[in-house]
C-alpha cells in the first residue's frame, strides 16, 4: 500500500481516486478547487494549488503523482511540465477510456459492498449491548455547539476506525477530517462505510493544517506513546482551539494495559493495549503542551473497581472525582 498524489481535481481525478483508494493511500490532490471537482466530494483529502505547497514530509513518502487528464495529449503536456519539478517522483498518467470504465465498475462494486455490509449489520448488529459511546458522544455534542463562534468549525477526528461519528458531525454542518492508523491498529483490514478516513498516525502525522477542534473518542488509551499523540494533537490545533478526549480513568492509578489483568472482563486476546489513565497523565498532557483543562466529567461504567471489571451498569452513572469511576471526558484548550 503506497502513498499517491493526484494531479487534477476534476471528474477524471475523482475516478482515478476511486481506483487508487481501494489499494493505496491518496494523500492529496494538486490543482484548482472547483465546485464540481474531486475536491468538493473528497473534502477530507487535502488540495494543494501547487506542488510547492505540499509539505516536504508528504513528498518524501509519496511513491508517484498520478496525472489525471481528459485526453492523452493533455496528460502528456502536463507530465512534461511537471517533469522538472518533482525530482525523483514517478509520474503516471490517467486518460484512457478503459481505465475510466474500470473506475466506474469499481465504484458500483463498492456501492454494492456497502449495501450488503449495511444489510448484514442490521440483521446481525456488531454491538449486542449498550456501551459507553452514548456517554462519550453526549459530552462531545454538549460542547461542540458551544465551541462554534462562526458558521463553520474545522474538526479533526482522530482514530475514527469503523465509527459513524465523523459522518454524524458532518451532518451537523461541521467540516470534518477523519484519520486513523489503519496499518498498526486495524492490521490493514479496515473500511469505514460511513466516511472517508485518511490513513495517518497521530504520533507522526502527515496532515499539517490546523483545526478548531480535535476529537479523540476512546482512542488515546490504545496508543502506547500517548504523550507524543497528545503533543501532536495540540500542534494541529489552531491557537485557542479545543481538544476533546475520552478514555478509561482512575484518579489515583495508571494501568499500562488493563487487558492483561487477570480480572479483565474482556480484551485479553486484543492485539493492542488498553491503558487506564490517572490524574498524573492529565496534568502532564496539559502542562507539557501549555494547555488548559476546561472541563472534566467522570462516569461509573462497571460494577468492579477498574475498567472492564465486573458487569456493565445500566444506565452509566455520573460520578465524583473522589468516588468510584471508570471513564473520564475531557475538554482541553490550546492557548
Amino acid at each position: 500500500m503506497g502513498n499517491y498524489l493526484i494531479y487534477g481535481t476534476g471528474p477524471t481525478a475523482f475516478l482515478a481516486y476511486n481506483v487508487l483508494a481501494l489499494k493505496h493511500n491518496v494523500v492529496g490532490f494538486i490543482g484548482p478547487v472547483s465546485e464540481n471537482g474531486a475536491a468538493s466530494e473528497l473534502a477530507a483529502s487535502p488540495v494543494y494549488r501547487d506542488i510547492m505547497e505540499i509539505p516536504a514530509a508528504t513528498l518524501a513518502q509519496t511513491e508517484a503523482i498520478i496525472v489525471a487528464a481528459n485526453n492523452k495529449k493533455a496528460a502528456r503536456r502536463i507530465s512534461k511540465r511537471l517533469a522538472g519539478r518533482v525530482g525523483q517522483l514517478r509520474l503516471e498518467t490517467v486518460y484512457d477510456r478503459g481505465y475510466l470504465q474500470e473506475a466506474a465498475l469499481l465504484r458500483q462494486a463498492a456501492n454494492n459492498y456497502i449495501y450488503l455490509a449495511n444489510l448484514g449489520e442490521w440483521r446481525k448488529p456488531r454491538f449486542r449491548s449498550i456501551n459507553e459511546r452514548a456517554v462519550e458522544f453526549g459530552f462531545l455534542f454538549k460542547w461542540l455547539p458551544r465551541l462554534a463562534a462562526t458558521e463553520t468549525l474545522e474538526v479533526l477526528d482522530v482514530g475514527s476506525g469503523l465509527s459513524a461519528l465523523p459522518q454524524v458531525m458532518a451532518n451537523c454542518g461541521y467540516n470534518v477530517t477523519a484519520i486513523d492508523n489503519i496499518k498498526d491498529y486495524w492490521r490493514g483490514a479496515s473500511f469505514n462505510r460511513h466516511y472517508h478516513i485518511l490513513k495517518d498516525d497521530i504520533t507522526s502525522p502527515h496532515i499539517s493544517r490546523q483545526f478548531d477542534v480535535i476529537t479523540c473518542i476512546s482512542v488515546i488509551e490504545h496508543i502506547p506513546d500517548h504523550p507524543k499523540a497528545v503533543s501532536q494533537m495540540f500542534r494541529l490545533l489552531k491557537p485557542g482551539g479545543h481538544l476533546i478526549i475520552t478514555c478509561p480513568y482512575n484518579e489515583q492509578l495508571y494501568v499500562k494495559n488493563i487487558y492483561k489483568h487477570p480480572q479483565a472482563g474482556y480484551g485479553k486476546k486484543a492485539g493492542y493495549v488498553c491503558q487506564i489513565f490517572s490524574r498524573r497523565e492529565i496534568v502532564a498532557w496539559v502542562s507539557e503542551n501549555h494547555g488548559e483543562l476546561i472541563a472534566q466529567e467522570y462516569y461509573e461504567i462497571f460494577t468492579g473497581e477498574l475498567w472492564t471489571f465486573g458487569k456493565r451498569l445500566y444506565p452509566p452513572r455520573n460520578a465524583a472525582k473522589e468516588g468510584k469511576h471508570h471513564l473520564t471526558c475531557l475538554l482541553l484548550k490550546k492557548p
